[in-house]
């Protein structure tokens, strides 16, 4: 990782702002239980399922989702999906 991604992802870190981004979740699955943990979030918090392909990659799969949501409710969405026993494999900003 170049030095200047990780200057951006410890800024990302420090957003405590309400501003939205586009965040792609690679998961070991994106079964039922996650599924349902993402559009229950959908209805409950600042968090919203983009539709279409997924950046940088194929459509929405078994595996990946992008949601729209504040930097401060990644670490949430996280504790949510280990809960579910998901296991995520990459979290990045887009």
């Amino acid at each position: 990782m170049e030095t200047l991604d990780i200057h951006g992802l410890e800024e990302l870190a420090r957003d405590h702002t309400k501003t939205r981004r586009r965040v792609v979740f690679v998961l070991g699955a994106l079964n039922e239980a996650a599924m349902q943990l993402f559009l229950d979030m959908q209805n409950h918090a600042p968090v919203a399922i983009e539709p279409g392909p997924v950046p940088g990659g194929a459509e929405v799969s078994r595996r990946s989702i992008c949601v729209s949501t504040p930097a401060q409710m990644i670490p949430e969405i996280v504790r949510a999906l280990v809960g579910v026993d998901v296991a995520i494999y990459q979290i990045r900003a887009v």
